[in-house]
């Protein structure tokens, strides 16, 4: 692939960027910048193309340009030839030579879901090493896991067992409630079969323990003052629950065995309030915060309701134009 030679802050794009010796795929959608104008940048789930967001990116870039792109070896993007281990920390590394490399200054504002949460605060971590930290001017956390997640909140057992042979996006409900054109729904399963994809994904997966524990260690849900002062940040919680208990109730009428029906209530009832005590603690990060709840959706928010996570940009925007005219 060759680099698109393009001006990234004007103008809708669909290109590639090279950084290093690879180039990863970019869009960018939205009324053209100017001068302390944000964008906002997605930050995928692990093992996760931008295409999923498409929806999200559509309602949004008619009010502010928005940045999608692909990680290395995932959607377009070309695998880099010296790979390195695909931690949160290596994946913020590799955003910041992109938005280096594609010359797309800040002010940011930070949209990320469930991994994409990691990785955007090792994105912090990295800012404020080099002392850009007021670079961020927002964020929202969709679902987002936090330094616990993983070891806190594993997917129950039974889950896990059930889930097994099963399309998950049928069984959860999503792929008929996910507002992807057809044809989009259908990529989703031709992705899962690429070689390149499989490898990535296994890749990532396997690298999200380490990536937690090593965030953990900077305790930035600890800081005090909060780590972004008074920037806005807000968290997006859907019912990942919800999908549990559909793939669950989806096995029993295949005949599988489960468990008692009120020891499996208790378990999603525990399961429901620590995750919800988990991505809360996010708003610890700044002294201004919002919450929502997208009442009709699982994990997959941005693919059932993109408008809530919409809200939450909007918001933000709306709290750094006031402070911008003060």
């Amino acid at each position: 692939m060759e680099p698109t030679d393009t001006d990234w802050e004007r103008g809708e794009h669909i290109g590639f960027v090279s950084i290093a010796n690879h180039c990863l795929r970019v869009t960018v959608h939205g009324p053209d910048r100017h001068p302390g104008d944000p964008i906002v940048i997605v930050l995928t789930n692990v093992a996760t193309s931008s295409g999923q967001w498409i929806p999200f990116r559509r309602l949004l870039s008619r009010r502010v340009r928005t940045m999608m792109y692909d990680r290395s070896g995932l959607g377009d993007s070309e695998e880099t030839p010296n790979p390195t281990a695909p931690t949160a920390r290596n994946i913020s590394l590799e955003l910041d030579a992109l938005l280096i490399a594609a010359e797309i200054g800040p002010p940011y504002v930070i949209v990320c879901h469930s991994f994409g949460a990691i990785v955007a605060r090792e994105f912090l971590v990295l800012k404020n090493i080099k002392i850009e930290l007021h670079d961020i001017v927002g964020m929202v956390f969709v679902e987002g896991d936090q330094e616990n997640t993983h070891s806190l909140l594993k997917p129950d057992e039974n889950v896990r067992r059930m889930s097994q042979g099963q399309d998950l996006l049928r069984a959860t409900g999503l792929y008929d409630e996910m507002v992807l054109e057809p044809e989009r729904r259908e990529g989703l399963y031709l992705e899962a079969e690429i070689p390149l994809y499989q490898e990535t994904a296994a890749a990532e997966c396997g690298e999200i323990a380490a990536s937690s524990q090593e965030l953990g260690e900077k305790k930035q849900l600890e800081a005090d003052p909060p780590l972004l002062g008074s920037v806005p940040v807000s968290v997006v919680i859907g019912d990942t629950a919800r999908d549990h208990e559909r793939i669950y109730e989806t096995s029993l009428r295949q005949g599988k065995e489960g468990i008692p029906l009120a020891a499996w209530k208790r378990r999603m009832a525990r399961y429901r309030e620590l995750d919800e005590m988990l991505q809360l603690a996010h708003l610890n990060l700044s002294t201004t915060g919002s919450v929502a709840i997208a009442e009709n959706s699982g994990h997959n928010v941005h693919l059932t309701e993109p408008e809530v996570i919409v809200k939450e940009v909007e918001w933000i925007l709306d709290v750094f134009n006031n402070s911008e005219s003060e």
